[in-house]
């Protein structure tokens, strides 16, 4: 994966998102030129309206196909990788295509993560350093979340916001023993706990979002969600 310092860019890029009020649709790619490369593995559910967000000039995005079917091993063309899972839990990816994406973040890459991935025991290395753990609920209910810290990744979304009874979300909680350090709680839900989070691992990071996004034929992004994967694409080339 390239890690290409932007501190410039980033002032640029944070700069038009407070001094100019932008709405979460406008294309944050057009202050800086530079591709984000991004791999996506699918759950056969949430990547299409994921696709169309992630469709912005300079982002170079690759369809990774189901998780569970991948076979690859070498991540470091990526500057990040998301692992949608919020359709099944009970498909599993490969012990050592886990082991090569903890080595991908470990060594400076970025990986998302969301919903069902954390259902504790399918995902035994993957669980080891993700920044946060299941709680071994979910439910389908309007959630209520607040912004608990300024970074990068909350720029540009109001300090709290709503998501819809038609969102599946998973309840989480702090993770007792991850490998991850310097873990940050960027966005709490009301009653489902630490919702979006982050946390270093090596050279690296690890998110994780506790939403199970879309499902098949229903598209219940929110524009805060939408803004949070924009962010989240951009942080990577940080």
């Amino acid at each position: 994966m390239r890690k290409i310092i932007l501190c410039s860019c980033l002032t640029v890029f944070l700069a038009v998102l407070v001094a100019s009020g932008c709405s979460s649709d406008t294309p944050v790619s057009s202050v800086t030129p530079l591709d984000v490369k991004i791999l996506v593995l699918e759950d056969d559910g949430s990547q299409d309206t994921l696709y169309a967000i992630l469709s912005y000039p300079g982002f170079v995005v690759t369809q990774g196909g189901p998780y569970y079917d991948y076979t690859g091993t070498d991540f470091s063309a990526y500057d990040l990788v998301i692992f949608l899972n919020g359709i099944e839990y009970l498909e599993v990816m490969e012990d050592s295509i886990q082991q090569a994406l903890m080595d991908y973040v470990t060594a400076g890459g970025v990986l998302l993560t969301t919903e069902w991935l954390l259902e504790e025991g399918y995902h035994i290395i993957l669980e080891s350093f993700l920044p946060v753990a299941h709680d071994a609920s979910f439910e389908y209910e309007s959630e209520t979340y607040t912004k608990m810290v300024d970074h990068p990744i909350t720029a540009n979304i109001p300090n709290t916001f709503v998501t819809d009874s038609a969102w599946s979300l998973s309840y989480m909680t702090a993770h007792p023993s991850s490998l991850s350090s310097n873990i940050q709680v960027l966005f709490e839900g009301s009653t489902s706990g630490p919702a979006l989070v982050i946390g270093d691992l090596g050279s690296g990071h690890t998110i994780h979002w506790a939403m199970g996004l879309e499902y098949i034929g229903e598209d219940i992004w929110s524009a805060e969600v939408r803004q949070i994967f924009l962010n989240i694409a951009f942080f990577s080339v940080l």
